[in-house]
């Protein structure tokens, strides 16, 4: 189990305890679940000219949450979904996506 924080558009962080979590690919996104003890959390995250690849995204996020899960460290996720983009990752390794929560 790791810590998953979320900061929103206002700049309220919300910390969740991250008990599992599934990177679904098909042809133009990737469906991110996080699965926490009392909710659930998905983006849709497209590829774009910054990050061209569904791959290398997946490989990214997959990365960064096996890192989380195996130091007990944080997964980060700073969303601007009012410019459809997130941030995932820590300061020294943090990259932005097109992406929109889905309900």
């Amino acid at each position: 189990m790791c810590i998953l924080k979320i900061t929103d558009d206002d700049d309220n962080t919300t910390s969740y305890s991250l008990k599992d979590y599934s990177i679904l690919e098909n042809d133009n996104e990737l469906l991110l679940t996080l699965n926490s003890d009392d909710k659930i959390i998905k983006y849709a995250i497209r590829s774009d000219t910054r990050e061209p690849n569904l791959s290398s995204i997946k490989q990214f996020i997959t990365q960064q949450l096996d890192c989380a899960f195996s130091n007990e460290e944080a997964f980060v996720v700073s969303e601007y979904l009012q410019r459809m983009y997130i941030f995932i990752g820590s300061d020294d390794d943090r990259r932005q996506f097109t992406a929109n929560r889905v309900e």
